[in-house]
């Protein structure tokens, strides 16, 4: 009886963690599935970047950059033996039908010259040209492979390489870093930044200043930074000059009025405090600001509107608010403030002191900043390497066709986007005439 012998285990072509490693490699070396992650990771930007929803840190999010690097780098490595093979340079000696392309990239031409002078005017000719040459000789036939920047082929692995450091510095931004996009300072108020930073920004004042046809000219906000309670620096923040404090940057982003409130319940202070009237809201074509208060002893809402922004307001007088209170969500009614006057409101009453403004900032950390950057110029130089240094491949075939006669045969091959018709035909022109000039004083003249 014949026995079986179970050989898997010896067989790597049949070994289960052989075959799914194989499939997992085949599977990251698509470039199908390359373009199915850049396409879901930019649906999820755009998700993130125009709804609230917070993407970036998510483990998805992660998951898709994670798996295009390892897309990137597996169809490099798969690359590499091609790559290679360009570098060191490939076959010297072709056959005769590989110059006989229908492509207009190879090219026949016939010299009264014998086959050694042609071969000098070839090799002088692509030398100048910069070409590296190798020869190969057979039956009395010389063979030429020539190229040029092969070098800059490799600008292709710094662009994939640049993508790899850009995903990676998202991944790195999102998951250690922070964007805090409505970050809202009144006039003389103190905000802790937050994000265990220990920094905090009090806006000493806010200045915005415009021209004669109204367009804004400067926005700035004067703040102090404090560091654990510290003050660190105090410097004014423009539109396109931020602060940058620690690796963390504060752009000033938006601003809007502000008033000082209190608010006292049976001769107490319950709140008393600068409220930032950062929403705004439109009716009847009048479009207010709105600002609101919780007083949490008296379970009431206060919501503080302004007069009308763009026209004027026939229920709310300039210099005075509009006060809309809700208690346990009921609406209790709608009632004017006016500057240092109490307003009675349930069991509290509520004085409106003066009028300010809020300066509304993005604060930013990115630790992976600088790894944007290096990508970037990665990518610039890559794509400069590979388009404005394109490798250049010549193959050349001399031989003799009969004495003091020879036959020239070339192929041309570069990127697609490169004319190589018209380099062949000026590399021909150009070895003729070099042909020419070397061999004028050295025809003899043939008569009949």
């Amino acid at each position: 009886m014949a026995k079986i012998i179970n050989d898997s285990n010896n067989n790597p072509a049949k070994n289960p963690l052989t075959k799914a490693f194989n499939w997992i490699w085949r599977l990251f070396s698509s470039a199908k599935l390359a373009i199915a992650l850049i396409l879901l990771i930019t649906v999820l930007s755009v998700i993130g970047i125009f709804t609230s929803v917070e993407l970036f840190s998510s483990w998805y999010f992660v998951a898709a950059g994670t798996l295009l690097m390892l897309n990137i780098l597996i169809c490099n490595i798969n690359r590499w033996k091609g790559i290679q093979k360009s570098l060191k340079g490939g076959q010297i000696k072709q056959s005769e039908n590989f110059f006989e392309g229908k492509d207009k990239t190879a090219g026949i031409k016939d010299f009264q010259y014998d086959a050694s002078q042609v071969l000098e005017a070839a090799k002088s000719t692509l030398q100048k040209r910069g070409y590296r040459l190798r020869f190969e000789d057979d039956a009395g036939n010389t063979y030429i492979a020539a190229d040029k920047n092969r070098f800059f082929i490799l600008g292709t692995y710094l662009s994939h390489l640049s993508i790899i450091l850009l995903v990676l510095a998202y991944i790195i931004g999102s998951t250690f870093g922070f964007r805090e996009s409505g970050f809202i300072v009144v006039e003389g108020e103190t905000k802790e930044v937050g994000y265990d930073t220990g920094l905090s920004l009090n806006l000493i004042s806010f200045t915005d200043s415009y021209y004669e046809d109204g367009t804004p000219s400067d926005y700035r906000s004067d703040v102090v930074i404090y560091k654990n309670g510290v003050e660190v620096t105090q410097t004014a923040i423009r539109v396109n000059h931020p602060l940058t404090y620690e690796g963390i940057r504060f752009y000033q982003s938006f601003f809007g009025p502000a008033a000082a409130v209190e608010v006292t319940k049976n001769d107490e202070i319950v709140f008393s405090g600068k409220v930032a009237f950062y929403s705004s809201f439109g009716s009847y074509g009048y479009y207010r600001n709105i600002g609101f208060i919780d007083i949490d002893e008296s379970k009431l809402s206060l919501a503080i509107i302004t007069p009308s922004f763009n026209t004027p307001d026939p229920m709310i007088p300039d210099g005075q608010l509009a006060v809309l209170a809700y208690k346990d969500g009921v609406e209790l009614g709608v009632n004017i403030l006016e500057k240092m006057i109490p307003l009675e409101i349930e069991d509290v009453a509520l004085t409106y002191l003066s009028d300010l403004q809020y300066s509304g900032f993005q604060v930013k950390n990115d630790p992976a900043n600088a790894l944007v950057w290096i990508a970037c110029s990665l990518f610039i130089v890559g794509l400069a390497m590979v388009f404005y240094f394109p490798h250049r491949q010549i193959w050349l075939l001399i031989k003799n066709t009969s004495p003091g006669n020879s036959r020239l045969f070339v192929r041309f091959m570069a990127l697609k986007a490169f004319n190589t018709t018209a380099t062949l035909q000026e590399l021909v022109s150009e070895i003729e005439i070099r042909l020419n000039d070397d061999n004028s004083n050295k025809r003899g003249v043939h008569y009949g």
